[in-house]
């Protein structure tokens, strides 16, 4: 049985227990099965929320279908079995195809929505904290960042300045410094306490701390803007 078979008997429940069993164990130890597994999710989760209809079903398997024979031979393949639509969308992930239409819809681990930060109202010259937020909501986030750190740094416990200080620090990819700020900030009472929870899971996950990734993910309510990015990284982490 191939890998896609374990994956698709795994989520579809057509595993006994003690094969649900041995192939949870396999997943730990086999690092290409893990692989495939996560990009089995990211297929299933594009086709759940960007492919729904049977009609965009269909179109895609017209555009991928050559790409999935010419990199994966499946026309060699027995006519009486039946791939999967979700295979034609993993063997395009393998082709680059799949990744080309991934950048071209929203719902990716790193395709959430970065707040903007606000800007005081200030007579006369550019002020520090004005300026770092224009560079932040420009998204020039490594021009931002010496500003919002030397903000942050003046004003320890603004919030306000903090996290949006972390957030630059996330999108320059710096995570470990991100974790150190955002960290007090979910564990505090202000209003950036479940958007700081977000963004230490993004974080975490990211340097590959999947325990610690899920922990926070699970704390981001449903009503947050960040519910759904969060209900990802727990589907991956899982």
């Amino acid at each position: 049985m191939s890998n896609f078979e374990k994956i698709e008997a795994y989520t579809e429940g057509r595993m006994t227990e003690p094969e649900r069993a041995a192939f949870e164990l396999e997943l730990q130890a086999d690092a290409q099965l893990k692989q495939d597994y996560e990009d089995w999710l990211e297929a299933d989760d594009i086709l759940e929320r960007h492919i729904g209809h049977q009609s965009n079903i269909a179109d895609l398997k017209q555009i991928l279908n050559p790409l999935t024979q010419q990199h994966f031979k499946i026309e060699n393949a027995p006519k009486a079995k039946v791939v999967s639509i979700k295979k034609y969308v993993i063997a395009a992930i393998a082709a680059a195809a799949i990744f080309i239409l991934y950048l071209s819809l929203p719902g990716g681990i790193d395709n959430y929505t970065t707040p903007d930060m606000p800007q005081a109202v200030v007579r006369g010259s550019e002020d520090l904290s004005n300026k770092g937020a224009r560079l932040f909501n420009e998204g020039k986030y490594e021009e931002a960042l010496p500003l919002l750190k030397e903000q942050a740094s003046s004003e320890p416990s603004d919030a306000a300045a903090n996290f949006f200080y972390a957030v630059s620090l996330v999108k320059t990819e710096r995570y470990a410094d991100a974790l150190a700020v955002l960290k007090p900030l979910s564990e505090g009472e202000s209003a950036y306490k479940e958007d700081a929870a977000f963004f230490v899971a993004l974080s975490a996950y990211k340097l590959n701390r999947r325990a610690e990734a899920l922990a926070f993910a699970e704390k981001v309510a449903e009503g947050s803007a960040y519910y759904q990015p969060s209900q990802k990284i727990i589907k991956k982490c899982r």
